[in-house]
């Protein structure tokens, strides 16, 4: 960027807008009726974008999508020029929730007639560690008729909480998130621009992290900081490369014989070495077993899952399986890795759900405030909560069956499902989040949980007919493996009448038909790893 035009961003960075503000709590949560809203990760390289809420009666991100860094000339035309710039950033399913189905090209009109019949502005959440970009995207948006609330980093960590003050604000949302999704103690790695970690001890406060390069940054680096040293694209040479060790069973060459390879092979090694080395002594930090504070209320990492995300999340698990799924030559123990894709946009439903649940709490505590004083049941300590959390979560992972009553037909149907975790509400009652293979989710006690999983014992993995009810499995989550070890996620996306077989989109993008059986194997196989499906996590 040259001077100028970053004298001209700078400027246009102090400007204010009348639909932008920084988080405030509860003004910034989500309206009355506000059943959707929007987030953007606005990172060193891209522009990522999110839905919440489509699906599920949550806020958690459902459709995912990213576009190029925006230019000044982009934000510099007429009302109806940058109008039409943001209609391109949209992927294009969600041009009619803004703008309606009858209009022919989008418009301010448009949007505020959609917006009347909502009752509501669509809120859009901005997590930013690029300030150029964000100035851009508020001169973009800043005529349509929405909210724009860029979040805080004291909304995910305070110093107080370990935070340090120029701690990126990227790195807190996707520890947060990490933290939310998994429990404490926390780390996670973020495979970017920029390779980071960042962790938290078990009772959620940061620790702190580092930051290093990229894989590409490296090769990047190592070519324009030498005259010898070709060009290095991590897509088109190294991905297909590792994926040929794997396949062959070859690893690459410590002592490589060609240039490419020993600029390959060293540098993942030093990523690989890295990572077992800040795992190692996160393991010495945090130790085998939880010593946090008592009556701590704080969700537990028993398994010490580490979490990966980011563009080179693929290759990072890879190099953590066991050694190193033979990329590289030598021994190495496995790192229990998860990966959590859009982990910057779980943290915007997590801070959400967090704000809103307060705000709940504070106005049931207000309300409870003028009733008569009941005696309060003696509270449980730590260590009963946990002994009771650890007799209950065998259930967890169960496959299941509930009959649902089929409103049209009044029938009894069928719905297979998995326990997808257990929690602990408000009035400190055990309950375990169902997740059935339809996309729907709901909350239920210990004796309904025993009674559908022993319904599934009974009835078997084939409790569905697809054929019965074709349509009904439009946004059903499924699974496939692709080259023997790579299992991708997808929603079934439309049926097929002539054909009888259902489109299935994977994540990635791509897509394919499933027959019946190809339908249920999937749903099964979906179920089976539902732990890896961070679409539908709740």
């Amino acid at each position: 960027m040259t001077n100028d035009l970053h004298a001209t961003v700078t400027s246009t960075s102090n400007e204010s807008y009348s639909n932008f503000s920084k988080s405030s709590w509860p003004a910034s949560g989500p309206k009355k009726n506000e059943k959707q809203v929007f987030s953007i990760s606005i990172g060193n390289s891209t522009i990522q974008w999110a839905l919440h809420g489509e699906r599920h009666n949550d806020l958690n991100p459902t459709t995912f999508w990213r576009t190029p860094h925006l230019t000044m000339e982009e934000t510099m035309g007429s009302k109806q020029e940058m109008l039409n710039c943001f209609t391109q950033c949209l992927c294009q399913s969600l041009t009619d929730w803004f703008f309606g189905l009858e209009t022919e090209s989008p418009s301010i009109e448009a949007m505020n007639k959609q917006n009347e019949k909502r009752g509501f502005k669509p809120t859009f959440y901005i997590i930013s560690s690029n300030s150029e970009q964000t100035a851009l995207v508020q001169r973009l948006m800043r005529d349509l008729p929405c909210r724009l609330i860029e979040l805080q980093k004291s909304d995910f960590f305070t110093q107080e909480q370990g935070a340090y003050p120029n701690m990126g604000i990227d790195r807190l949302a996707t520890l947060y998130a990490a933290l939310k999704t998994c429990g404490a103690p926390a780390l996670v790695f973020d495979g970017g621009t920029a390779l980071t970690y960042a962790a938290t001890d078990d009772n959620g406060n940061v620790l702190g992290g580092g930051i290093t390069a990229g894989l590409q940054m490296r090769f990047d680096a190592m070519h324009t900081g030498t005259d010898a040293l070709p060009p290095i694209s991590v897509p088109e040479f190294v991905e297909p490369l590792v994926d040929r060790c794997i396949r062959v069973s070859k690893p690459l060459d410590t002592f490589a014989s060609d240039t490419k390879n020993a600029m390959v092979s060293s540098n993942l090694m030093e990523v690989a070495s890295l990572m077992r080395s800040v795992h190692k002594q996160w393991i010495d930090v945090v130790g085998g077993k939880n010593k946090r504070k008592k009556d701590s209320d704080v969700f537990v990492n028993k398994s010490r899952q580490v979490v990966i995300c980011g563009g080179s999340t693929e290759l990072l698990m890879k190099l953590c399986d066991e050694d190193y799924s033979g990329i590289l030559q030598g021994k190495a123990e496995k790192i229990n890795v998860k990966k959590l894709a859009g982990l910057a946009h779980f943290a915007v439903s997590h801070i959400l759900e967090e704000k809103c649940l307060k705000k709940q709490k504070e106005a049931t505590t207000t309300s409870t405030q003028n009733k008569a004083p009941v005696i309060s049941p003696r509270k449980e300590s730590a260590e009963t909560i946990d002994a009771k959390r650890a007799k209950l979560e065998k259930y967890v992972g169960e496959s299941l069956v509930k009959h649902f009553v089929d409103e049209d037909t009044g029938e009894s149907v069928p719905y297979g499902g998995h326990v997808e975790r257990l929690w602990i509400d408000e009035d400190g009652k055990f309950l375990f989040r169902v997740n059935y293979l339809d996309g729907d989710t709901e909350d239920v006690e210990l004796e309904d949980v025993k009674e559908y999983i022993k319904a599934y014992k009974n009835q078997g993995p084939k409790v569905i007919n697809p054929k019965s009810n074709p349509e009904g499995y439009i946004g059903t989550r499924v699974a496939k493996y692709f080259f023997g070890t790579d299992l991708y996620f997808g929603s079934v996306k439309k049926y097929n009448k002539d054909g009888g077989f259902w489109w299935i989109e994977y994540d990635d993008g791509d897509g394919e038909e499933f027959d019946e059986d190809e339908l249920i194997e999937g749903m099964s196989l979906r179920d089976k790893n539902s732990s890896e499906d961070v679409l539908s996590k709740p």
